[in-house]
């Protein structure tokens, strides 16, 4: 079984050091194994895309997780100043 808090935090500082404003979190109940990452929405929305395909790319590296759906990584975009 995979420790949250440490998967979390291990996402969050890959991404800091990636220079990626971002928050870092897993579901709750039935959705315990999804983690969740907010990223700073970006003015363009094609960079917005290119900026969370980064953040996949780099959480997998980090958790050894397939891929989006399968791999239960959930990226959001939203302002967070």
């Amino acid at each position: 079984m995979v420790d949250h808090r440490t998967e979390t935090r291990k996402v969050k500082e890959a991404l800091t050091q990636a220079g990626i404003k971002c928050r870092v979190s897993h579901g709750t109940g039935t959705a315990s194994p999804w983690l969740h990452i907010t990223i700073q929405e970006q003015e363009h929305p094609t960079a917005t895309r290119a900026l969370e395909g980064k953040v996949i790319k780099i959480a997998q590296s980090v958790t050894g997780r397939r891929g989006q759906s399968d791999g239960r990584i959930n990226v959001h975009s939203r302002n967070l100043e």
